[in-house]
């Protein structure tokens, strides 16, 4: 039996901005500095498998993860299913533990500020694309596709902030 794959297409891989060697360096609201070196950024494809199906699927990733303080984190996934792409800040993400998966097409409605041509999200509106629970402390994340994740505030009021982009000895911030 054949397997059914679903493939990115050219404009959901461009939701992730991060490539391997990539240094992120982001301020907190104590002007703490805190750094991220990115270690890897690939499409990868991955099988599912369902009971009782006979056509296994296999479904492809844009994945990016890496390193802030000797700990191995995830950063950001593209991720398709079926008809759907979707951008998932999952995982164990720069600050908090969450999971974020906004299917691609929706992301127009966070669209909020466009500076030079620079796409920017502020998605702040969590409760249709994550299981909310309590203590969620996130209050909103902009994101950019060209820089990734820009801010993230908290409900506290604390917030992290990108102050460097580095690729290949550039800030591109």
């Amino acid at each position: 039996m054949s397997c059914k794959v679903y493939h990115l297409k050219i404009e959901d891989n461009q939701w992730q901005p991060y490539q391997k060697g990539d240094v992120l360096v982001f301020q907190n609201s104590k002007r703490i500095l805190d750094t991220i070196i990115v270690s890897s950024s690939k499409i990868k494809s991955e099988k599912t498998i369902e009971p009782y199906n006979f056509l296994n699927r296999r479904k492809e990733y844009n994945i990016s993860h890496g390193f802030k303080d000797e700990k191995y984190i995830g950063l950001v996934r593209i991720s398709k299913d079926k008809n759907e792409s979707y951008l998932n800040l999952s995982g164990y993400t720069i600050y908090t533990d969450f999971g974020i998966h906004i299917p691609i097409k929706d992301l127009i409605k966070f669209l909020k500020i466009d500076k030079t041509r620079n796409e920017i999200y502020l998605i702040d509106k969590f409760k249709d694309y994550y299981h909310m629970t309590p203590n969620f402390p996130i209050h909103s994340i902009l994101y950019s596709k060209k820089l990734g994740y820009l801010k993230i505030n908290f409900k506290d009021g604390e917030f992290y902030e990108l102050v460097e982009f580095i690729r290949n000895g550039k800030n591109l911030y």
